[in-house]
């Protein structure tokens, strides 16, 4: 009896863990919310073609909107032009400086705000969305 409970309990551990730590996942999860992660993509080393782009991913809302400004080679601005965030306190951090570390950093993954995990990681990945543009 010991051992099926034992047997019952690790599977019960290990099919959370499969669940919830999928390496292989293009999304992060905060409770029923499903947000976009980001890449990574470190933009001093793309070979950017100047002009206005717009990119999209899912935050702690679906659509948040990004558009990212090329001059002369370098990403010299990032701007949110529409989302669908809620909750103001959480949401204004990330909207007013995840753009300009971006800017200011070169790199698409900046540091989140901490109590803002998801609008943070949907900026960067709508950011990441626009320089893909540049190339299809």
């Amino acid at each position: 009896m010991k051992k099926m409970i034992s047997i019952l309990l690790f599977i019960t551990v290990l099919s959370s863990f499969v669940i919830t730590a999928n390496p292989f996942s293009k999304s992060g999860r905060h409770s029923s919310i499903q947000y976009s992660i980001p890449e990574g993509m470190i933009i001093s080393q793309l070979d950017l073609k100047d002009g206005t782009y717009q990119g999209v991913a899912n935050g702690f809302g679906t659509g948040l909107t990004v558009e990212i400004t090329i001059e002369k080679g370098v990403l010299t601005s990032v701007e949110i032009i529409s989302h669908n965030e809620v909750g103001s306190r959480f949401y204004s951090t990330p909207i007013k400086y995840i753009p300009s570390f971006i800017v200011d950093e070169k790199k698409s993954e900046v540091d989140a705000v901490s109590g803002a995990t998801a609008t943070s990681k949907g900026i960067m990945s709508a950011v990441e969305d626009a320089l893909k543009k540049l190339y299809s």
